[in-house]
């Protein structure tokens, strides 16, 4: 999940997708790597070892995937980005911007999972920069208002660039987000990304603006746990049209007892 821009629903979009993903019966990981550690605040109430604790503490990585304690029938695992000291967190800023370490953790959570599902910070550099250069698929979300689209060229310049020097990354699709199906220049927005971009780039579902993410984050939960579950309904449909294009199409595996919790 990247994104030039910051706020455009990057790391709603990449935890209901993991959600929605786990649901159809894909085993999925979903994992951190915001030094800040955005899904770790909205998922963890307690500090919890995560990524940092894998590549700079030795930790291993069997012992800091986490289920959340749901009551659903299937749940990604989870890998959150841990909690590097302040006065390290600029070092391993760049660190993850360089990729170091973070090869081996990929290649050991594919053999696991199918599907690595990668939320990142704003920007297309830092962490999100070593993201890609691990990546196989990009997936980003675009907010349905002008500036968002200004930023688009960024991301597909960086793209190209990466994949000259060899990266596999290549954009599966754009998602509108936070549509106000009610405000002119929003709509307006959302239909000049469809106008721009070649057919089926554009994923068809889009995220509507709402309340109930809010809600949901609040409470530290993916929307299809929120009140309004209806609206999870969106990324069941964005699931369901992304997975042929991630070579997930045909049977899921059988569901698979997760590892359990464990504290350090």
């Amino acid at each position: 999940m990247v994104s030039p821009k910051g706020g455009v629903g990057k790391t709603t979009l990449a935890l209901n997708l993991a959600y929605a993903m786990a649901r159809r019966g894909w085993e999925t990981v979903l994992v951190d790597l915001d030094p800040l550690g955005g899904l770790d605040h909205s998922l963890f109430p307690d500090r919890y070892p995560g990524l940092w604790d894998v590549v700079e503490e030795g930790l291993l990585l069997g012992r800091v995937l986490h289920w959340g304690d749901r009551d659903q029938d299937a749940t990604p695992a989870l890998l959150g980005a841990g909690h590097p000291p302040g006065d390290r967190m600029e070092q391993w800023g760049r660190r993850l911007a360089s990729g170091e370490g973070l090869g081996s953790i990929f290649r050991a959570l594919h053999g696991r999972f199918p599907l690595v599902v990668m939320d990142t910070p704003a920007g297309l550099a830092g962490p999100t920069r070593g993201a890609l250069l691990h990546a196989t698929h990009v997936l980003s979300p675009v907010q349905a208002e002008p500036l968002a689209l200004r930023t688009l060229p960024v991301l597909l310049d960086t793209l190209s660039a990466l994949r000259e020097r060899g990266a596999k990354a290549e954009l599966v699709g754009l998602v509108a987000s936070m549509v106000r199906s009610r405000e002119r220049v929003s709509l307006a927005a959302a239909q000049e990304l469809f106008r721009l971009f070649p057919p089926g780039l554009v994923l068809d579902p889009f995220i509507p603006w709402d309340p109930v993410f809010l809600e949901a984050s609040a409470q530290g939960a993916p929307v299809f746990e929120a009140e309004k579950a209806a609206v999870g309904s969106v990324f069941d449909q964005i699931a369901e049209e992304l997975a042929p294009r991630l070579g997930l199409a045909g049977e899921p595996r059988p569901a698979f007892q997760p590892w359990k919790r464990s504290s350090r």
